[in-house]
């Protein structure tokens, strides 16, 4: 493991991926005073050791190009590809914390996440409002409350009933907005305003207990176009947003410093008033690098700055054994939950260059060996992580392997 997480000098979790939350029961050895710990392991060790249990067949590329001077075996760990070195950067194998820590407690239940995501009905040419919660209910006896959902520019104020059990509860809400209601949609930056409305979620449950989230709601439709070309072999792709066909004028966005701890909401907001001000409506997240923190896309849906948004995966080939292919799964859940109400995202993209690498044999893979890594590709991307992004309700989403 990268590090291991102690209460009271016990051991109480451990966590081996930098892109997703953990969440760890410490009832049983909290005391009136406490000592948190946390024993780091060095990443550049841990991907060797790594690499080195996956005996079966190597997976390249071991090491980076010696011209980068970088660490070696970084497709064995899930963290910022880039940190172990690229052709535009040193090689700075960061470790630490770098996301909150806190203790919560309660008695009842606890809110543990709140995502929402707008949906038009084609069919009936109406805007929907799909909301879901997951609740940790700790409570032997149901709790009973209602959720009461205000959006008051666009004149919803509804009510409905909650009744939670023992254990993880998801609550799905769902909210049908009138057709006589006029809904403002977003637009990418040079192509209209990027109108959202002010929602609240409040939760009155028993006991007086409340949970009350507030969030911005923004409306868009996005299509991808892939259409014969006459004369062409090939097909067309571009994307309608509000079905406009949209000229994409961008950048790659690699992470903005190789420490995260410096990168400030104010470094942001200068970058990507940037990005507008040299006219452009798109960035591409790249997969060598992080999830951005929430302000990037915050300041994405501010400005109409439109996201193509990767995976994290970058420039190699990747192991598909059990505990790599968990830890992947519980990242992805994560950050499509965490994002997936941002306008600014159109597309989720599997990783960047993976499969070029496998077309083009970058590696000098022998043929006969080829078809071994070609299941890991569509093991790892097609029935794992876009099988994530449409069961967490992506389906308006265009979904690219590469």
């Amino acid at each position: 493991m990268v590090t291991v997480v102690l209460l009271n000098n016990v051991p109480v979790g451990e966590t081996d991926n930098t892109f997703r939350s953990y969440s760890f029961d410490i009832t049983h050895v909290v005391q009136a005073v406490n000592i948190i710990e946390v024993h780091f392991q060095s990443p550049v060790i841990y991907a060797d050791q790594r690499s080195k249990v996956h005996t079966h067949y190597s997976v390249p590329p071991n090491c980076p190009p010696r011209v980068q001077d970088g660490e070696c075996h970084v497709n064995f760990i899930r963290k910022a590809q880039c940190s172990f070195s690229w052709d535009w950067g040193p090689s700075f194998p960061t470790q630490g914390i770098w996301k909150d820590v806190r203790i919560e407690a309660y008695n009842i239940c606890h809110l543990n996440y709140f995502t929402f995501t707008p949906v038009y009905d084609n069919n009936i040419q109406e805007w929907n409002l799909e909301i879901e919660s997951s609740f940790d209910v700790i409570s032997s006896k149901p709790v009973l409350g209602q959720a009461i959902i205000a959006i008051p520019e666009l004149k919803i104020q509804q009510t409905n009933s909650v009744e939670l059990h023992h254990g993880e509860r998801i609550v799905k809400l769902f909210v049908k907005i009138d057709k006589s209601v006029t809904i403002e949609t977003w637009w990418p930056h040079g192509h209209g305003n990027q109108t959202g409305y002010n929602m609240t979620v409040l939760f009155k449950l028993d006991g007086g207990l409340s949970f009350e989230k507030s969030a911005k709601v923004y409306f868009r439709t996005v299509e991808l176009i892939e259409e014969p070309i006459k004369g062409s072999r090939g097909l067309s792709f571009y994307f309608k947003i509000n079905g406009l066909p949209i000229f994409l004028k961008g950048s790659n966005w690699i992470p903005a410093d190789s420490f995260q701890d410096r990168v400030t909401s104010a470094l942001l907001r200068l970058l990507l008033q940037s990005v507008v001000d040299a006219n452009m409506n798109v960035l591409r997240v790249w997969g060598g690098g992080i999830y951005e923190q929430d302000a990037f896309y915050e300041l994405c849906d501010e400005l109409g700055i439109m996201v193509w948004q990767d995976f994290m995966f970058a420039c190699a080939l990747y192991p598909t054994d059990q505990d790599f292919m968990d830890s992947v799964r519980a990242e992805v859940a994560y950050q499509v939950r965490r994002l997936k109400s941002h306008p600014s995202i159109i597309t989720w993209s599997g990783n960047n260059e993976n499969e070029a690498a496998l077309v083009l044999n970058w590696y000098d893979i022998q043929s006969s060996h080829l078809s071994t890594y070609i299941d890991d590709y569509v093991t790892l991307y097609v029935k794992n992580i876009r099988r994530i992004v449409f069961e967490r309700g992506l389906q308006q989403y265009h979904f690219n392997a590469e």
